[in-house]
């Protein structure tokens, strides 16, 4: 089999793209794609992590215009033979965030977008705002993320026996009040839990009944899943939390907020939506249904959530492009 030629713009750097930096290697692992080292090497496709020029060129509309006649020209000097694929992030708007310079940046996203030969979704809730704030694509596919089974397993992770307290993870690496630090600080009041957080935790909530691990690395943040029985995640508006496909991987069902965003698509019957008016009533029923939850449904879809399922999608989308 012919390999694909790609060039992926965003490279595996550190902490804030362990998602990247496991795609990249499962894709490697695939022995379907070869990778081209240098942007004006010759390939097939240039992989965009949205339209980034570098580290954090995000920032500024002007940055993504200069990324887009960057990769504009690529693709025109190859005379069409090198085709762009897309992998969506965010908006501004989504985010809260308003002024005409976010404005702008949005603007530019969703045109640079409608542009791309394929848009790569992270779900169908994060498709569904891009086209409420204009993205009209004729060529997309949604691809959740997942987690890298090297890392996120569940070998030697704890199981509830019963009677201890159950022990609840959360993780946020922002204290922005989508992550919903009150229902965390909520949870952490309830009988017969303990419950641990990683990551930003926000001045204004109490704190004091729940025990705060700092941030950590990757391989921390699982060796932390394996020490606990159940994951908590509060948030809303997420597009693809790349943190329950690890919870998920290590084991653990999930106490989710069914509200605004992606978690109910991804969890699916992996835990259980967080009962806001009654919190109580949550932990009392995931203790009912933790082994169903953690022997059944989780071991029967774990692969669903590997890294390796992942790659496999997006090497078909690739050879989809290719062949067009």
């Amino acid at each position: 089999m012919t390999k694909i030629q790609l060039y992926f713009n965003e490279k595996p750097w550190g902490f804030i793209n362990s998602f990247n930096k496991s795609l990249y290697s499962a894709l490697q692992q695939t022995g379907q794609i070869e990778f081209a080292q240098n942007i004006e090497d010759d390939y097939e496709i240039l992989f965009l992590d949205e339209f980034k020029t570098g580290v954090r060129s995000d920032s500024m509309p002007r940055n993504f215009l200069r990324g887009f006649r960057k990769y504009m020209k690529i693709r025109k000097e190859s005379a069409g033979k090198k085709k762009i694929v897309v992998r969506a992030i965010n908006l501004k708007q989504h985010s809260r965030k308003y002024g005409f310079l976010y404005y702008l940046e949005d603007r530019l996203k969703t045109k640079l977008l409608n542009c791309a030969d394929m848009v790569i979704f992270q779900s169908h809730y994060q498709k569904g705002f891009f086209t409420k704030y204009g993205y009209n694509g004729k060529n997309d596919v949604v691809i959740h993320n997942g987690a890298d089974t090297d890392i996120f397993n569940d070998n030697g992770s704890i199981v509830w026996d019963g009677k201890e307290k159950l022990k609840i993870l959360s993780c946020t690496m922002s204290s922005h009040a989508t992550k919903h630090h009150d229902l965390i600080e909520k949870i952490s009041k309830c009988k017969g839990v303990k419950v641990s957080h990683i990551g930003k935790w926000p001045d204004s909530v109490d704190k004091k009944n729940i025990e705060m691990l700092g941030m950590f690395k990757r391989e921390r943040i699982a060796d932390a899943l394996r020490c606990s029985h159940v994951f908590l995640h509060p948030a809303v508006k997420d597009p693809c939390p790349s943190v329950l496909f690890e919870a998920i991987c290590c084991g653990l069902p999930v106490i989710y907020n069914d509200g605004i965003g992606s978690s109910k698509e991804i969890v699916q019957e992996n835990g259980l939506p967080l009962n806001i008016a009654n919190s109580q009533e949550t932990v009392d029923q995931i203790k009912k249904d933790y082994y169903t939850l953690k022997n059944e449904k989780i071991k029967s879809s774990r692969q669903y959530y590997s890294i390796s399922r992942v790659a496999n999608q997006y090497v078909k989308a690739f050879s989809e492009v290719s062949s067009n």
